[in-house]
């Protein structure tokens, strides 16, 4: 990651998220979580309806693997793209799970 505290928040997917009103909070603790890359580390972004979007972010500071979304605790979705990441961010609170799994590449979470 180019700097360590944000560098990577001017590559695409996430210069695109500030632009639909979501912010970065922190990255987690640098160890490396199980099946993440070395070198990779995991950004926690929210919005101001308090979805959340976690990210594992490159030592190149691109999206890899997979984004997660959070909604209301309700619903749990993964993307495995930046295109689809961003097309559940944009889309409004009050999306239906079902609409949000009709977006190519992104699935429910079986947490």
């Amino acid at each position: 990651m180019t700097d360590g505290r944000g560098g990577f928040l001017a590559n695409y997917p996430f210069a695109d998220l500030s632009m639909l009103g979501w912010r970065f909070v922190c990255f987690a603790p640098p160890e490396t979580p199980p099946g993440v890359g070395i070198g990779t580390r995991r950004a926690l972004f929210v919005d101001d309806d308090n979805r959340t979007m976690t990210f594992d972010v490159d030592r190149h500071g691109r999206m890899h693997d997979h984004a997660t979304y959070a909604a209301g605790g309700d619903i749990i979705m993964i993307a495995d793209s930046p295109h689809a990441a961003l097309l559940l961010a944009a889309s409004p609170l009050t999306a239906h799970p079902n609409a949000l799994l009709e977006i190519r590449g992104v699935t429910e979470s079986q947490i």
